[in-house]
């Protein structure tokens, strides 16, 4: 697959709230200035509720999913800790996301 644009995408499934979904998405180039918006769909990670997703699927931007992080340039690692906090590591960059489920 070929695309201009920094292709990152990291999947968790949520142990503490199993209907939940959490995926990262990367930035558009190395200096993406969109992504300072929320509402981009860049450089970001989402939290989507299983159950309420229809089976036509929804856009990654859309008011489905929950924004828990954004500007976050390539999360590549996501994790949950036992407390069911979330933890997200990218290219020199920590972000702690606490009680957002």
């Amino acid at each position: 697959m070929y695309n201009s644009y920094q292709v990152t995408r990291t999947v968790l499934f949520s142990k503490a709230s199993p209907n939940l979904v959490l995926v990262s998405v990367g930035s558009g180039s190395d200096l993406d200035l969109t992504a300072a918006s929320a509402s981009s769909g860049r450089a970001s990670v989402r939290v989507f509720n299983t159950l309420t997703i229809p089976s036509t699927g929804v856009q990654y931007n859309s008011t489905a999913g929950k924004v828990l992080g954004y500007g976050l340039r390539n999360d590549v690692g996501i994790t949950e800790d036992r407390a069911g906090n979330i933890h997200s590591v990218g290219k020199m960059l920590m972000l702690e996301v606490i009680d957002m489920i």
